[in-house]
C-alpha cells in the first residue's frame, strides 16, 4: 500500500534533550521531494511547532501541524515566511464541542487535584483561560508514573461520558472524546483526499494510542525508547517498531518504508 502522509509525534520521537536528529532531517527534506505529505502531531502548540522547525530549517518540508492534538493548521511556505491556515470547518467544531465540555472537564481536573492532596503530591492545573485556549484541561504532578496513576484511576470514570483523559509525561489530560490525535490526523487525510491506509503514524506516548492502535487504520510505528505499552499497541496493529531512539530510529523505519532513489511506498 502506498503511503502519502507520515504523521510524527514530537517529544520522545523526533524531538528530545539533543534536539532533532540530523538523520531525521535529511530524511524528512527527502520524503518532501518524493511527494509525501509530512505532519506534526503534538500536544505542544501549533507556535511551539512552528519554531522549532524554523529554527532547524525543517518547516518547508511540512503540510500541516496539529497542535493541542486537535487544532489542525495547514501550512503555507511558498512564500519567504510559511503561514498557517486553520483547517475548517474542524477547529471550528473543536471549538463549539469544547465550549459545552470545557467546564465538564474543569470539573474533573478539581477531582484530579484531590486525588493528588490525598497522595501528598504536589501538582499545578491548567487555570481556566488555558483550557479553554488549548481545548483541553491538564494537571502536571511530578512524575510520568504519578500521571499515568491518575489517568488510570479516571478513565473508568469517563466511560459512557463525552470526556476522555490521557497521561502525556507528567501530564494529565482532559479532553473531548472525539477530538484527539486521531480523529484530528482522520480529518486532515480527508482534507488531503488521502485514505486511511495512506497514513503512517509515529508515537511514543500514551496519548498517542489513538493513532496507534489501528482504530483508525493507519499505519504505525514507534520508537525504541517507547515505553512497552506503546510498543505492544503498535505490535498488535501490525505495525513497526524501530531498534534505535528518538529521531534515528524514525530515519531507520522511514528508509525502509521510503528508501532513496525508490517509489514512496510501503
Amino acid at each position: 500500500m502506498t503511503i502519502r502522509l507520515v504523521a510524527f509525534d514530537l517529544d520522545g520521537t523526533i524531538f528530545d534533550r539533543h534536539g532533532i536528529a540530523p538523520e531525521y532531517a535529511d530524511t524528512v527534506a527527502r520524503l518532501a521531494t518524493q511527494g509525501v505529505h509530512c505532519v506534526i502531531n503534538s500536544g505542544r502548540s501549533v507556535g511551539f511547532q512552528l519554531d522549532l522547525l524554523t529554527e532547524h530549517d525543517l518547516m518547508q518540508h511540512f503540510t500541516a501541524l496539529i497542535g493541542d492534538e486537535r487544532w489542525v493548521h495547514l501550512a503555507d511556505t511558498t512564500g519567504t515566511e510559511p503561514k498557517l491556515q486553520p483547517l475548517e470547518p474542524w477547529n471550528t467544531e473543536v471549538r463549539a464541542g469544547w465550549a459545552e465540555l470545557g467546564p465538564i472537564a474543569e470539573h474533573w481536573c478539581g477531582l484530579l487535584e484531590e486525588q493528588t492532596r490525598q497522595r501528598g503530591w504536589a501538582s499545578r492545573a491548567y487555570d481556566r483561560e488555558t483550557g479553554q485556549r488549548r481545548g483541553i484541561w491538564a494537571i502536571s504532578v511530578e512524575t510520568a508514573e504519578g500521571a499515568q496513576e491518575l489517568a488510570t484511576w479516571l478513565q473508568p470514570q469517563l466511560t459512557g461520558s463525552p470526556l476522555a483523559c490521557n497521561s502525556n509525561g507528567t501530564i494529565v489530560h482532559v479532553f473531548d472524546a472525539e477530538r484527539d490525535k486521531g480523529t484530528s490526523l482522520a480529518a486532515l487525510a480527508e482534507h488531503l483526499g488521502l485514505r486511511n491506509d495512506e497514513v503512517m503514524a509515529f508515537g511514543d506516548g500514551y496519548n498517542d494510542r489513538p493513532m496507534l492502535d489501528g482504530r483508525h487504520g493507519f499505519a504505525s510505528a514507534t520508537v525504541a525508547n517507547a515505553n512497552e505499552d506503546v510498543k505492544s499497541w503498535v505490535r498488535d496493529a501490525g505495525g513497526r517498531i524501530a531498534g534505535s531512539d528518538c529521531g534515528v530510529g524514525v530515519a531507520e523505519l522511514l528508509t525502509e518504508v521510503f528508501p532513496p532513489r525508490a517509489a514512496a511506498t510501503a
